[in-house]
């Protein structure tokens, strides 16, 4: 047995991010590979044989091993089968200068992330090795996904972001109702899903209702239960949202949509901690944790009599702003390698890897879907990817797939009464923010900074929509009484 012991820890490469366990029974082979691998950053550890390979990885696991096909006692193939009944999971890389497809194949059946002939250009070999990490990592981060860890999928180098997670952790183990603001696709309810995992309610039910969909006669029996025969239809007693996740959490999903009757009773029912079902005479007890979002700025609807200010002051005891993905270029290729590795998993597919040039196009992007357009656009990557590599062009051809497409003056459409929902549903959002900004800026005399905060985002945000809007002329501003010397 002959040196085995980590390298580049303390010497002149850095620390590294990965350890790799190297088993040869070649001594020179086995500097080479260490020398090779310490100069991409990785801390190697060396073992001569496949029983030293063994127990040094029983003292320390490693995140992907070579392995030397043909070794003195345990061989390669059988060192491989132990490894990974220690670990299903690591990659393991084969190396043998004796390549058979027999060989190839049962080290394949075994596990094996892949089957290198030497000699293998050090280039190459450097490739083999990354891939396989990233590919590793990937699947430990989607993994990770499924199994809720919400608060730690959200991390992401952004200083936003960070905020957002150092928001969540003061406040997710209060009885705090919070009011989470932000763009349609930011991920409101993934945050919320957050607050309830890390609080001391994780253990009981999660609840989403989206108020947008609730139908205005309906929303009150769905949210507070109704009693047998209190209207047409009603033939058994029902309970509503609170009664279904008491002692957890109700997330109510874009709330200015609550009719104002509605909002009464549910402030009610946040004052007083006890809910009266439709049709029933008697009060009840509830202990439910409420978080409410929306993609409206609920002070203007307040402002327009839509919203109530008094249940406005009551939700937004805690107000938490998720930021718009074109705010945080930065997260871009962390979100976009997490979504390639969900959808290749769904996909029985090899992850892939992302080219530099395409993660620059993702980040040039202006994101109007946010996080979930990035989402969706990788999944129709995913699918069309036929290699393991993503390029830019497939990346434009997917956006230019899952966009909406532009309307041409010369090409006869429907008609507006049978247009497509999502443009319709986009021209009606477009207006309704555009006058929204000229009421924010009216009201504030035209102060860009106080309408911001009127509006619940922020400044830059505030200046990029007014541009989209041909806000920024003052032309457009003195109908409102706002003069150009006025606009600050």
């Amino acid at each position: 047995m002959h040196d085995i012991g980590p390298t580049g820890v303390g010497s002149k490469f850095p620390l590294s991010e990965f350890k790799i366990l190297v088993a040869d029974d070649d001594s020179t082979n086995r500097r080479l590979l260490r020398d090779l691998l310490a100069l991409e950053g990785h801390a190697v550890i060396l073992a001569a044989d496949g029983e030293s390979a063994l127990r040094a990885y029983r003292v320390e696991p490693a995140d992907l091993v070579l392995l030397d096909l043909r070794m003195p006692g345990l061989d390669g193939i059988e060192t491989l089968r132990r490894i990974k009944m220690e670990d299903p999971a690591v990659p393991v890389l084969i190396l043998t200068a004796h390549g058979d497809i027999a060989t190839a194949v049962e080290a394949t059946k075994l596990g094996a992330e892949d089957f290198l002939v030497l000699p293998i250009e050090p280039e190459k070999l450097v490739r083999r090795v990354k891939f396989a990490l990233e590919r590793h990592a990937l699947v430990k981060e989607a993994e990770a996904l499924r199994s809720g860890e919400f608060l730690k999928r959200l991390a992401g180098p952004s200083a936003s972001v960070g905020r957002v997670l150092r928001e969540i952790c003061d406040v997710a183990n209060s009885n705090f109702t919070v009011l989470i603001s932000g763009e349609t696709g930011t991920g409101k309810e993934l945050v919320a899903r957050a607050l309830h995992e890390e609080s001391g309610r994780h253990a009981r039910p999660f609840l989403a209702v989206d108020c947008a969909a609730l139908p205005e006669s309906l929303a009150e029996s769905e949210l507070f239960g109704h009693e047998k025969g209190a209207f047409t239809g009603a033939d058994r007693r029902t309970e509503g949202c609170f009664q279904v996740c008491n002692k957890g959490t109700l997330f109510l999903d874009e709330i200015g949509n609550l009719s104002v009757p509605v909002q009464a009773k549910l402030l009610r029912v946040l004052q007083e901690r006890e809910l009266r079902p439709v049709g029933d005479v008697r009060s009840y007890p509830i202990d439910v944790r409420i978080i409410a979002a929306s993609n409206e700025p609920l002070p203007l609807l307040v402002s327009t009599g839509r919203f109530r200010a008094d249940l406005y002051y009551r939700i937004a005891e805690f107000h938490l702003h998720v930021p718009p993905l074109r705010e945080r270029v930065e997260d871009i290729p962390l979100l976009a390698r997490r979504f390639l590795g969900e959808a290749a998993l769904d996909l029985n597919r090899p992850i892939f890897a992302i080219e530099p040039e395409a993660l620059g196009f993702l980040a040039s992007y202006s994101w109007p879907g946010n996080v979930r357009e990035l989402r969706n656009l990788m999944r129709a990557v995913a699918i069309q990817c036929r290699g393991a590599v993503v390029e830019r062009e497939m990346v434009q051809k997917s956006l230019s797939l899952t966009r909406q497409p532009a309307s041409r003056p010369d090409k006869v459409g429907p008609p507006d009464a049978i247009a497509p929902l999502r443009g319709l549903r986009d021209k009606a959002l477009a207006e309704v923010e555009r006058k929204a900004i000229k009421s924010a800026l009216h009201l504030t005399n035209g102060n860009k900074s106080a309408a911001a905060r009127v509006l619940q985002i922020d400044i830059k945000t505030l200046y990029a929509k007014m541009r989209a809007y041909d806000l920024l002329d003052s032309a457009v501003l003195r109908p409102l009484g706002i003069g150009e010397t006025s606009v600050s």
